[in-house]
């Protein structure tokens, strides 16, 4: 029987922890590295790190969203170096060091809102694994599963929903001591998690998991065995599919890191555009023209139901000098959304086989930002900021949310319901996706008939025909097919936008982004 060690809480300086869930110190030391002038190797690591962040927290987004998430699994791979007896980050930290910085911010939460002291449980549990990982002989692996809080989300669910965990989707983690200088390790979603199964699939590993111990505590109860990274990876994958086929799931799945490994340039894009701009922000707590021009298309494009206080902060962007962390969160939550938002589109579900019971999820190519117009040049930030705000726009009236390991990433007044596949993609989104809201745009017509609209929402709305800015939104009319395709009637416009969020900003917002230069 596996016996659960005492949970050890450790002192941190109360300037190393932030914000939980939502730490800016990454992109502030970014911020401050850029600033000394030359990219050195450290600059280097700090930029693969927070890239890699963004990758990571995209990827999980897209794993909880509740059309794709029952077809999609993570399966992320992560080699550590070990120095001096402990796994380092890309970026040469700690990863004991991190995690108990993650721990102190989660007590000082708890302090706040007793309902978090579970969560200081999980990540003292999480440091106590990290430690024990350090210590694993050469040759040897430890599998342990991360549970998600189902007693936390039965009871609290706002809460625990937005840390960014999702019911039913826990983490098999697996860790290898390859040599002494390296830890191999993965981290595989499972989707519905279910305790009595997964008690009774470690049973046949010889691990007793006493009933009744909260989640929190699973990730004590790990599985050691002498083996190499190749056997470990392939021990992991088995155990997946074991427990897929005692709840006899039959439903296809594609690897996220495989759809994700095509979309890197998309990625690199979103990172270079914006995080080393939101860096310097942050750390000079100065604003730049990168982030007033996104604040600004965002502000242009936003929907009514965007939520208030996110909207209060793109107006101070847009219109101040000067930055503060809650401005840095509001901008880093609005590029991971804009960035899910842009790869969900080359996500599809398809029928597979004659009897179409099941369905399989189809790739598509690789999402390609600037994409509008075919402008493929990527220098275009006017366009960049355009795209941005199309994204942002299109999850928000679908009222799509994401979860994962940044905690929960939700922009709308509202968020979609997860109980079904489809929830945030119903057929009023073909009456959202350019201005119109459902039963409010046309008299006597259903959202999947073609129809004739005004609404104030098109690109254009802020412009004189010239691109000159106007006083005043103008109204305008659209034109909406069966496809659920919207087209701008205003003459000389031609911007279009699909239900899907793909389109043109059309020519007046076209000149009107030509001449951004001259009024900054």
């Amino acid at each position: 029987m596996a016996e659960a060690a005492a949970v050890q809480f450790i002192e941190v300086a109360p300037e190393q922890a932030e914000v939980y869930a939502h730490s800016l110190k990454s992109l502030r030391h970014l911020g401050e590295l850029a600033c000394q002038g030359t990219k050195t190797a450290e600059y280097k690591a700090m930029a693969a790190f927070t890239m890699d962040d963004l990758t990571t927290a995209v990827t999980e987004m897209l794993k909880t969203d509740p059309e794709f998430r029952e077809h999609l699994d993570v399966d992320r791979p992560y080699t550590y170096k070990v120095i001096n007896g402990e796994a380092q980050t890309v970026n040469g930290r700690s990863v004991v060091t991190m995690l108990a910085e993650g721990l102190a911010s989660s007590e000082q939460a708890a302090q706040k809102d007793s309902r978090l002291g579970e969560q200081a449980k999980r990540d003292a549990a999480d440091l106590q694994n990290a430690r024990r990982v350090n210590q694993l002989p050469i040759g040897t692996a430890r599998l342990v599963v991360s549970m998600d809080p189902k007693e936390g989300l039965a009871t609290d669910p706002d809460i625990w929903k937005g840390l960014g965990y999702r019911k039913g989707i826990a983490y098999l983690q697996w860790y290898c001591r390859e040599d002494e200088d390296t830890i191999v390790a993965g981290a595989y979603s499972i989707d519905k998690s279910n305790l009595g199964m997964w008690r009774e699939l470690f049973s046949e590993f010889g691990i007793d998991v006493p009933e009744g111990i909260p989640t929190s505590e699973w990730i004590q109860y790990g599985l050691e065995v002498a083996a190499d990274a190749k056997q470990a990876e392939l021990l992991a994958v088995r155990i997946r599919e074991r427990y897929y086929d005692m709840r006899q799931s039959t439903t296809s799945r594609r690897s996220l890191q495989e759809f994700m490994k095509a979309q890197q340039p998309t990625m690199q894009k979103f990172h270079e555009t914006y995080y080393t701009a939101l860096a310097d922000a942050i750390y000079r707590k100065q604003n730049n023209a990168t982030l007033q021009g996104l604040a600004q298309s965002l502000l242009q494009a936003a929907p009514a139901n965007l939520k208030p206080e996110l909207r209060q902060q793109l107006i101070r962007v847009a219109n101040s000098k000067r930055f503060n962390d809650e401005a840095g969160r509001a901008i880093d939550s609005i590029i991971r959304y804009a960035a899910a938002e842009e790869l969900r589109k080359k996500l599809k579900l398809s029928p597979r086989g004659l009897e179409g019971l099941s369905q399989a999820i189809m790739f598509l190519e690789p999402a390609t930002v600037p994409q509008y117009g075919g402008y493929y040049g990527g220098y275009d930030m006017a366009l960049m900021h355009q795209i941005m705000a199309a994204n942002v726009r299109s999850g928000v009236q679908a009222n799509r949310s994401y979860g994962g390991c940044a905690g929960q990433n939700q922009l709308s007044i509202h968020e979609s319901s997860e109980n079904a596949i489809g929830a945030g993609d119903t057929a009023s989104s073909l009456q959202e996706a350019f201005g119109g809201q459902q039963g409010s745009t046309a008299v006597g017509e259903t959202d999947n008939e073609p129809c004739v609209y005004s609404h104030s929402g098109c690109y254009c709305c802020d412009y004189n025909d010239d691109g000159s800015k106007r006083d005043s939104k103008l109204t305008v009319k659209a034109y909406r097919d069966r496809s659920g395709t919207a087209r701008c009637l205003r003459y000389g416009c031609d911007a279009y936008l699909d239900a899907d969020g793909k389109g043109d900003i059309g020519n007046i917002a076209r000149r009107a982004a030509q001449l951004e230069p001259a009024r900054s």
